[in-house]
């Protein structure tokens, strides 16, 4: 069966591209040589840097030596500043003084040193991921406590949580195994708060859920209010993966649903267009009755190009090929898709009954 490709627009990494992202919990994980749950017991700047004492409740990996540990917390720049004015001490404020969480450690030249998780200065997650010692610790192996962890740390931000703390999350979560990705997610997707719920969803259709997509397909209207739509559309639009034809079924479901959600008609064109064979051209013709223009010319560019796959020297395909600077609209593309598609679709073995 013919496959078409197409180059797809990203967001997400266009963002990263402006500023430097987190590191996942894969790369400190393979990063350290210690990682444990301790509680800032001091800091010490007197001698020009700034050392924490660290006071160990468990150890996740490694062998520190001991449960007192003395770090070396590194220079960084505080926001505005550039590369070439780092800050020496006074990184972390003294209100952490005793606050516990996850810290990640690599030996150093003077014995341990701090690898910080870049967040923001004056925040525990630079440092640490916050940690509540009143919660059992989470079972499995290292990475799944760790991105259980994460978890429990995104659950407790106030609502709604903000975009930064969702792509660490999300960064972590691609970033790992499969499987413990999606048992960390499980308690986002039972949420009762809408926007650890939406996230969870997000997390889930990045990790290619096809169950997920059919939840989008019958919450549409609820999730419309929801504070992480478009994290929604933008795991549909950008990361979803799939895995042969199982996801059309969803996607044909929200094309049909003719919705004027902001981007969810495109995302599942997007989506589709990544499957790329015959069996999505009933949902791709649903989307040519989109309220969406760049729904509309996504679909309209599919049958173009694949009307060419079957004659290549179809000119009326070249001609309707969406292009930049063209005087056609949106919806003149579609009238003429539409057209072709009723004409076409029973040489291509499609019934009526899918249109």
């Amino acid at each position: 069966m013919r496959r078409l490709i197409f180059l797809v627009c990203v967001s997400l990494p266009v963002m990263a591209g402006l500023m430097p992202g987190p590191p996942t919990m894969t790369a400190l994980q393979k990063q350290s040589e210690v990682i444990a749950l301790a509680s800032l017991a001091s800091i010490d700047d007197s001698q020009g840097v700034e050392m924490v004492q660290l006071s160990v409740a468990r150890v996740i990996q490694g062998h520190p030596g001991a449960l007192s540990i003395r770090a070396l917390m590194p220079p960084a720049q505080r926001a505005g500043l550039g590369e070439e004015t780092p800050l020496k001490i006074g990184i972390i404020p003294p209100s952490m003084i005793g606050r516990s969480g996850i810290w990640f450690l690599k030996a150093a030249d003077t014995g341990w040193q701090v690898i910080p998780l870049n967040g923001l200065i004056g925040e525990q997650i630079y440092t640490s991921i916050p940690v509540d010692l009143t919660l059992d610790a989470p079972a499995g192996g290292v990475s799944q406590q760790l991105l259980a962890w994460l978890v429990r740390w995104y659950q407790s931000a106030p609502s709604p949580v903000g975009v930064d703390k969702d792509f660490r999350l999300l960064a972590s979560l691609d970033a790992a195994d499969p499987n413990d990705a999606r048992a960390a997610i499980a308690p986002l997707l039972k949420s009762t708060r809408a926007d650890q719920y939406g996230t969870g969803l997000a997390a889930a259709i990045h990790l290619g859920s096809v169950d997920a997509l059919f939840t989008v397909a019958q919450r549409a209207e609820e999730l419309r209010s929801n504070p992480k739509l478009m994290q929604i559309t933008d795991a549909i639009h950008n990361y979803f993966k799939p895995d042969g034809s199982a996801a059309i079924a969803p996607l044909q479901q929200i094309a049909a649903l003719h919705s004027d959600i902001p981007g969810l008609d495109a995302a599942a064109g997007s989506a589709l267009q990544k499957i790329g064979t015959k069996d999505v051209l009933p949902a791709m013709a649903l989307l040519l009755d989109s309220h969406d223009p760049q729904a509309q010319l996504r679909a309209a560019r599919f049958f173009s190009y694949f009307a060419m796959s079957m004659d290549e020297k179809s000119s009326a395909a070249r001609q309707e090929m969406p292009s930049q600077n063209s005087a056609e609209t949106p919806a003149q593309y579609a009238q003429f898709w539409r057209s072709w598609w009723a004409a076409t679709k029973a040489d291509l073995g499609i019934p009526d009954s899918t249109r």
